[in-house]
């Protein structure tokens, strides 16, 4: 979405399905060794919803990508996530929010490794910020249950 100086900011929409994830992704294969692409989204409204997922996995031996939100209303429904995570030893992208109001309802905002890379660092600034539901939350994690993970990444989140 462009925005020329004299025009407002559209809406964005992106709708999943209960068998099927669908979104903006940029991934690293197994095999690959460039750093993973950025994802940038200035727009007035964007919601994810019914398992909507805007992704950068860092899965080879580059650093995953950066994902930055500008909008005037965010909302992550129901199985849905904004997410920079990594599998490998290389480090996860970081995770930047900049919006007048963020709702998360069944949805996540989530940095995380789950090899032996750092997690992402995830930045959130907001003026009005609501958490609704149990499944709901900003989270920074590391690791499985079969293996230990890197170090986490930073979390700031500015009101």
């Amino acid at each position: 979405m462009n925005l020329n100086k004299q025009g407002k900011p559209g809406s964005l929409v992106i709708a999943g399905s209960a068998t099927r994830e669908s979104g903006i992704f940029s991934r690293t294969t197994a095999n690959s060794i460039g750093n993973g692409g950025n994802i940038q989204i200035d727009a007035g409204a964007v919601s994810l919803q019914n398992n909507a997922h805007i992704g950068a996995e860092a899965n080879g031996t580059g650093t995953g990508g950066r994902i930055s939100l500008n909008t005037t209303s965010l909302s992550v429904g129901k199985r849905s996530a904004i997410s920079a995570e990594t599998t490998t030893a290389s480090n996860a992208g970081e995770i930047a929010v900049t919006s007048d109001r963020l709702t998360l309802e069944g949805g996540q905002i989530r940095a995380q490794t789950r090899g032996k890379g750092q997690g992402g660092d995830v930045r959130i600034q907001a003026k009005d910020v609501t958490v609704i539901g149990e499944s709901s939350g900003i989270i920074s994690g590391s690791g499985s249950p079969v293996r230990p993970g890197g170090d986490l990444g930073n979390g700031e989140i500015f009101t």
